[in-house]
């Protein structure tokens, strides 16, 4: 029996022989198609179809700005005061200053300005607001304006013709002398500003108050006589003179917030504005007396034996 199941396994062993024989045989016959993986190129009847180039990406140019050119900065400008009128009517021959003619004399009297000892007082600002208004390109600097005038206003009349000459040649509108010799200058003449004769400012905002500008000491050591002024005694005149307000041009020119700073710092109560002290001032300054007298009288108050006290006047109906 035991034959049997051997020789039953002998042809099982056999026939798996025999099939994988005929199994090998066939695969090398008829090798079978490999399967497509991904990422494989695709095929079309068996032809390799290369994939397209993807398209280039195209980056716009940065356009880079242009520099900037700096702004160039003005110069700070500041509008020197004029006076309304010349001084005691008679207005100083501007014609000596080398540069001012005929014509920039008649300019300069338009806008205040009679005087040698105000042109002296200009200050940078001032200098560059009247050569940027009158378009002078510069010429006030270049032909030494100031100088000028400060060596005329205190009457240093042989350090003037030893570096300008007798002066007066901008009279012929013609070339223009400079300063004498290798840089020679006066040295500066400390030379107090006047206070013209400016109308208030209107722009100024309402209750603003600003401290006028005072001198050192009065002009040529006279004071005016501000108790001519109606409201203006000897205590009040020596207050004022302490501050520094001598004249009657000083006093006449103070902008409605310098009235209100002085009527504060003084407590008048309005009485500056109440008794008219600019008017008042003006008028004397410009030595109007008949206009004067018709509205204030002799000014202030008189005594018994007529003499001027302390005390204000209205002005006369």
């Amino acid at each position: 029996m035991t034959h049997y199941f051997i020789e039953l396994f002998a042809w099982l062993l056999g026939f798996f022989f025999a099939g994988a024989c005929i199994g090998c045989l066939l695969r090398r016959l008829f090798g079978g198609e490999q399967l497509e993986t991904a990422g494989a190129p695709s095929t079309f009847m068996n032809r390799e179809v290369a994939a397209p180039d993807p398209a280039p990406v195209v980056v716009p140019p940065v356009a880079v700005a242009a520099p900037v050119a700096p702004v160039p900065r003005m110069p700070r400008m500041d509008r020197p005061r004029g006076i309304a009128t010349a001084r005691d009517g008679k207005p100083d021959d501007l014609l000596r200053i080398s540069g001012v003619g005929p014509r920039n004399e008649k300019i300069l009297h338009s806008l205040g300005y009679f005087h040698f000892d105000q042109i002296a007082a200009w200050t940078p600002e001032n200098v560059a607001w009247v050569d940027d208004h009158l378009k002078f390109n510069g010429r006030i600097d270049r032909e030494e304006w100031i100088n000028q005038a400060r060596l005329l206003a205190n009457g240093e009349e042989a350090e003037f013709t030893r570096l300008y000459g007798s002066g007066g040649e901008g009279a012929k509108e013609t070339g223009l002398r400079t300063v004498r010799g290798p840089q020679e200058r006066a040295a500066p003449v400390p030379v107090p500003a006047p206070v013209p004769l400016a109308a208030p400012v209107e722009d100024e905002a309402p209750g603003t108050m600003k401290r006028p500008k005072g001198l050192a000491a009065a002009r040529d050591g006279k004071p005016d006589n501000l108790q001519r002024i109606s409201g203006v005694g000897p205590k009040n005149e020596s207050v004022l003179q302490s501050l520094g307000f001598f004249h009657f041009d000083q006093i006449a020119a103070w902008t409605a917030a310098e009235v209100s700073w002085v009527d504060d710092h003084l407590k008048f109560n309005g009485r500056i504005k109440r008794e008219e002290w600019i008017r008042q001032a003006r008028l004397l300054a410009e030595g109007k007396e008949a206009e004067f007298t018709k509205l204030y009288g002799t000014g202030g108050l008189k005594n018994r034996k007529g003499d001027t006290l302390s005390g204000s006047r209205t002005r006369k109906p």
